[in-house]
């Protein structure tokens, strides 16, 4: 049963990825009369209600079980796309980005516990490494749909998006609802509460050293490498190609598991902190396009090798009210985002090779938060 789970978790990931319009979601939402302020202001209420909602999802989750949680996110998220395809105005929009806002929130530490939990720590870092695999192998079909049937039918690829989603929400319903441990202790409880304070004040160095690799490795590598190509003078014919080539780098998360039986964990993820470090210093100095292809496709195999990692960890240390503390961990890392997001763009206005210096920066102070908090803490 419990290798039913991840089949099924895969399955969702998978369709959940389908996202036909996302090669084009902001020139479909132009289509439909929303500008570019309008689209921020709409992205920014995403983002706060992600960090409102976060904690107190997670506790919902740990009264009704991950099962039901996984049900009702699933549903929201398949309203939201219909509401999607059916938005011609702000509010609309909007209404879309608050549904999704409530799925993120609620899915954040439910899938990646059901996960871990129907797995155990030995195998856990490989089957995070598939789950994430399936989602990006969904979204690449998905595009190359668009570009083979859809093409300039924008709107028809909300509607197709549709399809793959309700399936995911039919799966969820055959999923087996599983427990930890300590599951019986919830949040609600003191023992709860207490566990869940001691639990972050014991991953707070983590969680920030985590921050700093997840945002660096994501703005840069996914934000900003527009920003790199044009700097180097990369043709915007070649930018498609080069999504697709990273997009198939990011596919090396499905092989974390056999990696990880090679390298320790812990060794494993110093490597990332360094490789991630000669990464952003090669893309702050060279005017080479090769150069700046390579550089940023290390960083997006770099976050995606680190992701099934972080989920490992984080269900490692979270023994007691599972889902609330890792919806707390989650929070953290947001907050952390946040500023991250503002230095770098700061940095970038100026220069983008200021941006990657500031990724040196980080990863240096990432590597030695790592192995301060990693000598009094389990990495397995």
């Amino acid at each position: 049963m419990k290798n039913k789970n991840i089949i099924l978790m895969c399955a969702i990931a998978f369709l959940q990825g389908m996202v036909f319009y996302s090669a084009v979601s902001t020139i479909y939402r132009q289509t439909q009369g929303i500008t570019l302020l309008e689209m921020g202001i709409i992205e920014s209420v995403l983002s706060i209600l992600i960090l409102i909602l976060e904690v107190p999802w997670g506790m919902v989750c740990d009264r009704i079980g991950y099962k039901k949680t996984l049900i009702i996110c699933n549903f929201i998220y398949l309203l939201s796309k219909i509401v999607f395809w059916r938005a011609d105005s702000f509010m609309l929009f909007l209404c879309e980005r608050i549904l999704l806002a409530i799925v993120i929130s609620g899915l954040s530490g439910c899938d990646s516990a059901l996960i871990y939990v129907s797995t155990g720590k030995e195998e856990a870092a490989g089957v995070f490494g598939y789950y994430h695999a399936s989602s990006t192998i969904g979204m690449m079909i998905a595009s190359l749909m668009f570009s083979l049937f859809i093409k300039d039918d924008i709107l028809k690829s909300g509607l197709w998006t549709i399809y793959p989603y309700a399936l995911a929400f039919l799966l969820t319903f055959f999923l087996k609802d599983v427990k930890g441990k300590n599951d019986n202790i919830t949040s609600f409880s003191k023992e709860g509460f207490s566990y869940c304070l001691k639990s972050l004040k014991k991953m707070f160095l983590f969680l920030i050293a985590a921050t700093l690799l997840t945002e660096t490795t994501h703005t840069l590598g996914v934000f900003y490498n527009q920003l790199q190509y044009e700097q180097v003078g990369i043709s915007v014919e070649w930018y498609g190609i080069l999504y697709t080539l990273m997009t198939l780098c990011t596919l090396v998360n499905g092989g974390v598991g056999k990696l990880i039986r090679k390298v320790h964990m812990k060794t494993l993820i110093t490597i990332l902190y360094g490789v991630v470090f000669i990464a952003c210093l090669i893309l702050s100095v060279t005017l080479s396009p090769i150069l700046s292809v390579f550089g940023i496709a290390l960083l997006q195999i770099c976050e995606a090798l680190y992701y099934p990692l972080l989920d490992t960890i984080m269900n490692m240390h979270a023994k007691v009210s599972r889902a609330t503390i890792l919806s707390v961990y989650s929070m953290i890392m947001n907050l952390g985002s946040v500023l991250t997001n503002l230095m770098f763009g700061k940095c970038a206005d100026i220069t983008v090779s200021y941006a990657f210096i500031l990724g040196c920066i980080f990863s240096i102070i990432g590597i030695l938060l790592f192995r301060h908090w990693s000598k009094s803490h389990r990495v397995e």
